[in-house]
């Protein structure tokens, strides 16, 4: 079956994939370097998965994405603190420094509704080395 959408729609449908896509991408490199995964290692497709999904969840929400919309929040920093803050690693949304030039306007009680919102993406490694999402 095929979806046709209005045009209208088709153009933000477009713009929303395209920052799930660029997000997911940051949130994905941060997974790896904060869960310690090597180079080479083997990650199956419910890695990604898991990854894709968070991040669409949390720009769905609709408290979360009018925080990044007002304050114009780039991929790369909200991708970046999802991991750290969803996975609990003492880092994230909540403790960014506001001195940044990304969050010169953010309060630190925006910035703890982005934390609270913040979805764990859980990985282990199986016998032979291939990490699979939980």
């Amino acid at each position: 079956m095929e979806y046709v959408l209005p045009n209208s729609h088709a153009d933000s449908f477009a713009i929303v994939s395209s920052r799930i896509s660029e997000t997911a991408r940051h949130a994905f490199e941060t997974l790896v370097w904060s869960e310690g995964i090597s180079e080479g290692s083997k990650l199956d497709d419910s890695v990604a998965n898991a990854v894709y999904l968070a991040v669409a969840d949390f720009l769905g929400n609709p408290a979360v994405s009018s925080i990044i919309d007002m304050h114009g929040l780039p991929p790369e920093f909200v991708g970046h603190n999802l991991v750290l803050s969803g996975n609990r690693h003492g880092a994230g949304f909540w403790d960014a420094p506001p001195s940044r030039d990304t969050l010169r306007d953010v309060t630190q009680e925006q910035l703890q509704t982005l934390h609270n919102y913040s979805i764990p993406i859980e990985v282990y490694a199986d016998d032979d080395g291939t990490y699979y999402a939980l």
